[in-house]
């Protein structure tokens, strides 16, 4: 999962929670302390096995008050296939990247 940060100066990610479904799936992920995305920069999680592909599933990013900040629900996806913005920061895209970049623009 990566988190873009479209501003012009860092953000700081402290305590924010990376989750599926909200209240089920997953155990949620907390982002520690002192985490930052540099501007027009990217956090990127690497995990295995946490998202379903084949069933579907929730990507969700709260804040440290429990507040969802994004959420987004795909039907299924495929391997090395992401869901993604386009541009970075901007709608979810209605198809697949099937050349994912992990910490790079999306195409």
């Amino acid at each position: 999962m990566e988190i873009y940060n479209p501003a012009s100066s860092p953000v700081d990610l402290s305590g924010y929670v990376i989750d599926d479904l909200v209240g089920g799936g997953g155990a949620p992920y907390t982002i520690p302390s002192g985490t930052t995305i540099p501007a027009k920069g990217y956090f990127v999680w690497e995990t295995t096995n946490y998202y379903n592909n084949s069933g579907g599933d929730d990507v969700t990013l709260k804040g440290p008050d429990g507040t969802v900040i994004d959420q987004y629900h795909y039907g299924s996806t495929g391997y090395d296939r992401s869901w993604y913005r386009s541009p970075d920061g901007g709608n979810w895209a209605t198809s697949q990247d099937t050349t994912p970049t992990k910490g790079a623009t999306n195409q």
